[in-house]
């Protein structure tokens, strides 16, 4: 719950209208298992959000597990797990408004440091991971996870380095990375 006893999923609703009337669409920042990402900006506001687009005649997913799934995001409010805004839907898409993360995945994290641009391993660098890094950037994904599943009944399903995005100032090196307050989300 947000401040007491108001919960978040009463702020985050199916929106009206569509994406473009609400959003300018920037720059494509990925594509993943459901879909493309897209950085937007909101227009009111000039505040920075995603979009993920989910081609919903796509999916092996039913709509109606995807939509299940969307209303479970709604009210989950946790610092490690990447917040939902609103979502648009379409016949064919579902778009869902996230909040933005700008570090980077934990792989590329680790091949940051470890590979060179081939991804060839370039051997080791025992200073670059601290344990203590390690510990608190552990210690966030298992609260993130905690409360989905103890509070919110969610089980994730595709928990890899991939998923655990890391909150840092964009376009930051491997080890600059390192040298940001650790904050990991899900």
């Amino acid at each position: 719950p947000i401040g007491g006893n108001i919960h978040r999923s009463l702020f985050i609703k199916q929106a009206t209208g569509s994406l473009e009337d609400k959003y300018t669409m920037g720059p494509k920042l990925g594509r993943g298992a459901y879909g493309e990402v897209h950085l937007v900006t909101l227009k009111a506001t000039g505040e920075r959000r995603v979009s993920k687009a989910v081609g919903l005649s796509q999916q092996k997913v039913p709509e109606e597990e995807i939509l299940a799934e969307v209303e479970l995001l709604r009210g989950i409010d946790h610092p490690h797990i990447i917040r939902v805004f609103e979502f648009f839907a379409s016949a064919d898409f579902l778009q869902i408004i996230m909040e933005p993360v700008f570090g980077g995945t934990m792989t590329n994290l680790v091949q940051g440091l470890y590979c060179d641009e081939k991804g060839e391993l370039l051997g080791t660098r025992p200073d670059a991971l601290t344990e203590g890094w390690v510990a608190t950037a552990i210690s966030q994904l298992l609260s993130a996870l905690a409360y989905a599943h103890d509070v919110a009944g969610v089980i994730h399903k595709d928990l890899k380095c991939d998923n655990a995005l890391l909150v840092a100032r964009p376009k930051l090196g491997a080890l600059e990375t390192l040298k940001e307050p650790v904050h990991v989300m899900l």
